[in-house]
């Protein structure tokens, strides 16, 4: 058996898919009305299926133009190949925050096809993520959208770092304050904290918020990026709507400015957007702090794990 990591190519797109394809468990369909339920085999999905299940990943296609924009500037990729067939894909994103993160590296992807798996493949794919952060002077490495196999990364040194939930609150009818802006590259909020909306690395949360969605033909949503000022000085914030719930956005925030500060300022400007509700991930400790005073419903919660490279981390 010959096990091979090198960086990814938009070629690799085909492999990769099949490399995620492998690693689903089980597939559903999503029907127009009704709950998602079970299906016996990814050949009975349509294409808008495929990616509920698992994102640009699970269509060949679109996991091209994902590979060409990751690719492109955005982020870094690396794939695992056991006799010269792609088997496993890592993703990660470069970033800058305030510390215990400082520079530090985002793993926001790694698999391994389900046949492949136990054979070395996720973690020589680990190791070569953790040799670039190395090689680039990170502070850190952190697995920040939530851990599916913690046993194995806790037999890597992994650690739990911090816990995040996901609240869900109404938006109140009001005039807009903010400003609009248009999102330029990372160096607009490079070095800024991300108070609310941080599921993964505040580099990834830009660039994904930023970029054309991938997806199916037939899917859009409408984004608004607005500046607000606080206290701490502006914020940039962006509101994502949901695709099959447009009245309900995701916020993504880069301020200095701490949640008590922001909080008020963004359902004021949510409700003003024409937004019902809004989706406010935030630190467990605040949200617990602040879920009585904004009526915050806990949706979903995860957990991000790092590794630290350094003293200071």
């Amino acid at each position: 058996m010959s096990l091979e990591v090198r960086p990814a190519r938009p070629e690799d797109a085909p492999g990769i898919c099949r490399a995620h394809r492998g690693s689903v468990g089980v597939w559903f369909r999503y029907p127009r009305d009704g709950s998602p339920v079970p299906a016996t085999h990814p050949e009975e999905l349509i294409e808008e299926e495929l990616w509920r299940n698992g994102g640009p990943w699970m269509v060949p296609s679109l996991c091209r133009k994902h590979l060409d924009w990751l690719l492109g500037g955005a982020g870094l990729a690396w794939v695992g190949l056991l006799d010269g067939e792609v088997v496993g894909e890592a993703e990660a994103f470069l970033s800058e925050e305030p510390p215990p993160l400082g520079r530090y590296l985002d793993l926001s992807v790694l698999y391994v096809h389900r046949q492949a798996q136990r054979r070395g493949v996720g973690s020589a794919l680990l190791e070569e993520v953790l040799t670039w952060a190395v090689r680039e002077r990170c502070n850190a490495v952190l697995v920040g959208g939530g851990v599916d196999a913690p046993a194995f990364y806790a037999h890597l040194g992994f650690r739990p770092w911090q816990k995040v939930i996901l609240g869900r609150t109404d938006c109140p009818l009001g005039k807009e304050i903010g400003r609009p802006f248009e999102p330029g590259d990372y160096d607009q909020v490079a070095g800024l904290p991300m108070p609310v909306g941080r599921y993964r690395s505040a580099r990834q949360e830009w660039e994904e918020a930023r970029s054309p969605d991938i997806v199916p033909e037939g899917l859009s949503r409408r984004r608004d990026w607005r500046i607000l000022e606080t206290p701490a000085g502006p914020a940039r914030v962006v509101w994502i709507a949901d695709f099959f719930d447009p009245a309900r956005a995701t916020v993504r925030a880069w301020s200095q400015a701490r949640p008590e500060e922001l909080l008020p300022l963004l359902l004021v400007e949510s409700g003003a957007l024409g937004y019902r509700q809004v989706d406010l991930l935030l630190a467990k400790e605040v949200f617990l702090r602040l879920t009585e005073c904004y009526r915050l419903d806990e949706a979903d919660s995860w957990e991000a794990w790092w590794y630290p490279l350094s003293a200071t981390s």
